[in-house]
């Protein structure tokens, strides 16, 4: 995306990696950084892996976020910043950030099949990790992708094996195909077929899949943490907040058309875990995101 943009800016940062002196602060990639850790660390845990395992409850996932945060704080703050009160506010923010998220996500994955199966999996070729995707161009220029996704959600059927893939955002992020048409917006759908055409055995193996074993693409989803002010007139509980609060946690993103697939991801067709799909009057499903 960002060659796209401008070829010198990507070359001077990507190839030459060329750095400006700055100041250290805690600006917002940085609040990316520390979602994606946070996010990483406690879905592993907060959600169960195979049959008859509980999720989380609301105790366990608050005692589990302060550890993780403070661990956090602690390898990356010097304490002269940790004793500064914008700092320590900033910090109190992204935790209740992440606590409603976390909380987002367990409910997004109780109503569903799909599990999450890989955090921050590079796609490199390196041990089991799956291969970089190479294209060979008319002049013989070969180009190969490798980077790294956030998440990789799993539903095995028969000798199948649906994959979508999940980036974590803490800035607003919409999907359109139309982006895809101008060359932009590519990063998640390349991540999406590097998996599904993977020809590593290991890879395969490692999904659940044997060499007669098919990997298909169910889809991509933007995970937003930007979560817009709500307006309240009257008091109303913290739940009542909470409850608000994650209804503006918005997924974006392109899903596959088929029925059976969308209900192993919510079997409740809940359009907030479904990047707005939903079913119409008629019972058919709706959604610019199919």
């Amino acid at each position: 995306e960002k060659y796209v943009k401008c070829p010198f800016s990507y070359y001077c940062s990507s190839v030459l990696r060329l750095r400006e002196s700055k100041i250290a602060d805690f600006r917002a990639d940085d609040m990316g950084t520390f979602v994606h850790y946070v996010l990483e660390n406690l879905i592993k845990e907060c959600i169960p892996k195979g049959d008859g395992e509980d999720f989380a409850d609301d105790e366990t996932i608050i005692k589990m976020t302060d550890e993780v945060v403070e661990r956090y704080v602690q390898s990356v703050c010097p304490q002269y910043l940790l004793d500064d009160p914008k700092v320590r506010h900033t910090y109190k923010r992204l935790r209740s950030l992440s606590i409603l998220l976390v909380k987002n996500i367990i409910e997004e994955f109780s109503a569903s099949d799909f599990r999450p199966a890989f955090f921050e999996l590079h796609a490199n070729g390196e041990g089991a990790n799956p291969a970089p995707t190479f294209f060979s161009l008319s002049d013989g220029t070969t180009v190969s992708f490798s980077g790294m996704v956030d998440r990789v959600d799993l539903y095995s059927k028969d000798d199948k094996v649906y994959i979508r893939v999940v980036d974590y955002k803490t800035g607003t992020k919409l999907f359109s195909l139309s982006d895809v048409d101008r060359g932009v917006n590519l990063q998640m759908l390349i991540y999406l077929f590097t998996l599904c055409r993977n020809r590593s055995k290991e890879f395969k193996r490692s999904i659940g899949l044997d060499d007669k074993g098919e990997a298909i693409p169910a889809g991509v989803m933007y995970l937003s943490s930007n979560i817009s002010l709500i307006d309240i007139d009257d008091y109303i509980d913290a739940d009542e907040v909470m409850k608000r609060a994650s209804a503006g946690v918005e997924r974006t993103g392109v899903i596959l058309n088929e029925q059976d697939i969308l209900l192993a991801m919510n079997r409740e067709l809940d359009a907030n875990f479904l990047a707005g799909v939903k079913k119409n009057k008629d019972g058919a499903l709706k959604g610019d995101a199919l």
